[in-house]
């Protein structure tokens, strides 16, 4: 199971909370800050080569209804999803190659040993991922590393001795 993280330094820990019951925490009679669900898309070149590197790091689609033109997955209470890249500039309103059709982002997930790190680098190796950085120690007191799936999006792979997580997968602060 994958638990996405926004945690960082032990000293400096940024808890996100995705899909709990107000966030941001609303103002005075204000429903705006009720959340239903957290989405995740990411905007890929070839859809059916995406799905098939996601899958074979053993995660299951969500529906097949419309997955030839977006794919879904459920990842611990929030949508993962892929759209075709150009229609997702299309959908926002920019322009491609305007600079501002994409930032400078990472995905983490955590896993529960610090050996299943390497393993999971291996895995996305072997369904096509390129790794970045490979296994290491890191300053915090955790172990990481880094691949990148066939679209370029980064993700990190990492053990967290501070943020253990349930037997769910998600984070058990």
């Amino acid at each position: 199971m994958v638990s996405i993280s926004a945690t960082r330094l032990p000293s400096r820990v940024l808890v996100v909370r995705l899909g709990g019951p107000t966030w941001p925490a609303p103002t005075a009679g204000s429903r705006a800050g009720r959340t239903r669900g957290f989405i995740i898309t990411l905007g890929v070149n070839d859809l059916p080569r995406a799905r098939a590197f996601y899958e074979a790091l053993g995660w299951r689609v969500a529906s097949e209804e419309q997955a030839d033109s977006i794919v879904c997955f459920t990842l611990n209470g929030i949508g993962f999803a892929l759209y075709p890249r150009a229609r997702l500039i299309e959908n926002i309103g920019l322009q491609d190659g305007s600079g501002s059709a994409t930032g400078a982002v990472t995905l983490a997930y955590n896993v529960r040993a610090r050996e299943d790190v390497a393993t999971a680098l291996e895995e996305a190796e072997r369904a096509g991922g390129t790794i970045v950085k490979p296994a290491q120690d890191v300053f915090w007191g955790g172990h990481s590393g880094y691949f990148k799936d066939p679209d370029g999006h980064l993700w990190e792979v990492a053990w967290n001795p501070f943020s253990p997580l349930d037997d769910d997968g998600n984070f058990a602060w």
